[in-house]
Order: structure tokens, then C-alpha cells, then sequence
């Protein structure tokens, strides 16, 4: 370790830090990288694919402009059975 009264910045000594890791060590901060970028990548695709509930009209006014359409029908197609 450095001490604090060297010239040296601290991004100066990350970077002395990293070229001094083990092989194993610098493996796993790839796959770590790489990991994360990964996973900011599949959260950002789910959520420009989804809407935010608020952003939707309320069930109660969804369900009145199905219900409120006029038949599509006429007449019934089938034979009504009476028992």
C-alpha cells in the first residue's frame, strides 16, 4: 500500500492496483463487468416494453367502451332451445 504522503492520486493507485491483481482476480471483475452490463441491458429492454399502470385508462372505463359498442350481430346465428 501506498502511504497517504506519496504524490500519487487515488485514481492513479487504482489503476497500479488493478495491474497487480492475480489472474483469477481479474477474470471475475470481467465477468462482473460484463454480468452487470447484461443485466442493465435486459431491464432497460423490459421496461421500454412495458407501460407504467398509471399510464392506462381505469378497468371501469375500459370495460364501459367494450360493453357499450352496439352487437355485431343482428340476429342470432343459432337456434335458441327453449326447455
Amino acid at each position: 500500500m501506498i502511504p497517504k504522503t506519496c504524490s500519487v492520486s487515488n485514481a492513479q493507485e487504482a489503476c497500479l492496483h488493478l495491474l497487480n491483481m492475480s489472474r483469477q482476480k481479474k477474470i471475475f471483475v470481467i465477468l462482473a463487468v460484463v454480468f452487470l452490463a447484461l443485466l442493465f441491458y435486459a431491464s432497460y429492454d423490459i421496461g421500454s416494453r412495458t407501460t407504467f399502470p398509471g399510464s392506462k385508462p381505469q378497468l371501469k372505463e375500459r370495460l364501459k367502451k367494450q360493453l357499450l359498442k352496439p352487437d355485431s350481430t343482428k340476429s342470432d346465428s343459432l337456434p335458441a332451445t327453449h326447455r
